[in-house]
């Protein structure tokens, strides 16, 4: 009985630490920062299941996405700017057309790729992916906008990116094999590649379009890595976290060759 008590305590204590966004969860963030020592800086935002990351037209301030159904401008220390749209949804991606300035947001629920309506401050429903067989809340969980297509992440089982041709209206896909989940995309202009996140594996990778690993970032601070910005020029990986609702501001190591 007794051991039966402890047993039941420990695992009450670890379900509370790693389930609810609390202070031992922050302090363990920064805990583990200090001992990787690959952070430069960790900022504390009011999104609850922070779940996308994207710089917004003028690339010095971020629009993001809560799980939660909202839409939210912030800087780059956490600040909220401006609330677009919090009208419900499971929303876990984002990403824009930096030409055009048309925001697409991915809701897990329904599956859909929704864009946002400046005008009626609405997201719009813009296209529906279909995988058979899908585990629950395991699917659409990314997006990134690249060379007038649109990269879409399913989370798990598969992990797979749909690439929608705006154009044509044509989608193919291929998928990915690593450990962990596929928790946001980031297409990167500098070179015409995609940056994941991998929340449960806690690793940033970087892949070519057709698939191929080219890079791969180690991230144990972060304990669910959700939202993902990549700043090649600056080296510096922008990540928030579903967890805690912080977003860090990490050392991006990979050498490009300007640096050698």
């Amino acid at each position: 009985m007794v051991i039966h008590k402890t047993w039941s305590g420990i695992f009450l204590m670890l379900f509370v630490l790693f389930h609810t966004p609390s202070r031992a969860q922050k302090a363990l963030e920064g805990y583990l920062a200090i001992q990787q020592q690959d952070e430069i800086a960790r900022y504390q935002t009011a999104i609850k299941g922070f779940s996308g990351l994207i710089y917004d037209e003028t690339k010095t301030n971020f629009y993001a996405v809560s799980d939660y159904g909202k839409i939210y401008k912030i800087d780059q220390k956490g600040n909220i700017l401006e609330r677009l749209y919090k009208k419900g949804g499971d929303l876990e991606g984002i990403t824009i057309d930096p030409i055009k300035g048309d925001i697409y947001v991915v809701d897990e629920q329904q599956m859909k790729v929704k864009k946002y309506n400046k005008d009626t401050k609405k997201l719009d429903s813009y296209l529906k992916i279909k995988i058979p067989n899908l585990k629950r809340n395991k699917g659409l969980e990314a997006i990134a906008f690249g060379q007038d297509t649109l990269y879409i992440g399913n989370q798990f089982a598969p992990k797979r990116i749909f690439k929608y041709a705006i154009k044509t209206n044509s989608l193919t896909s291929f998928d990915l094999d690593y450990v962990g989940y596929l928790s946001d995309l980031f297409y990167d202009s500098t070179d015409h590649t995609l940056w994941i996140a991998n929340s449960k594996g806690q690793k940033i990778y970087q892949y070519a379009l057709n698939g191929k690993l080219l890079y791969e970032q180690d991230i144990p601070f972060v304990q669910k890595a959700e939202a993902l910005t990549v700043d090649r020029k600056n080296k510096i990986l922008w990540i928030g976290c579903d967890y805690t609702g912080i977003l860090h501001q990490v050392k991006l190591k990979k050498e490009d060759q300007h640096d050698r």
